[in-house]
């Protein structure tokens, strides 16, 4: 069985990151589930590989010395007709935006 995965750039960016320590990045594949803590990173991106086959969602949140802010903006992904499609589905503080790298195959 073969299974197609993409390897996607999530790419962010904050109203002020000269306060920012880090980004915590999060994802689900059923909304409204709670999401799921993915990875952290000092990067405003960040590459991930999916599975063709599902619908994800993605969120990123930053944080510092204080805490941790509220989710960005939620992602919707899903590939159709042969590429991934976007949804921005819940407006807040930042954004989470999407850019397509390259196709990988895996047996």
């Amino acid at each position: 069985m073969k299974i197609l995965l993409m390897a996607l750039l999530l790419s962010w960016n904050h109203p002020n990151p000269s306060n920012v320590t880090g980004y915590n990045l999060y994802y689900k594949l059923e909304n409204p589930e709670p999401f799921v803590y993915m990875d952290t990173t000092i990067e405003t991106e960040y590459e991930v590989d999916l599975d063709t086959d599902y619908t994800y969602f993605f969120a990123v949140t930053a944080f510092n010395y204080f805490g941790e802010s509220k989710y960005s903006k939620t992602l919707k992904v899903k590939y159709v007709n042969g590429k991934w499609k976007r949804w921005e589905l819940k407006p807040c503080v930042g954004a989470l935006y999407l850019l397509l790298l390259n196709e990988k195959e895996e047996e």
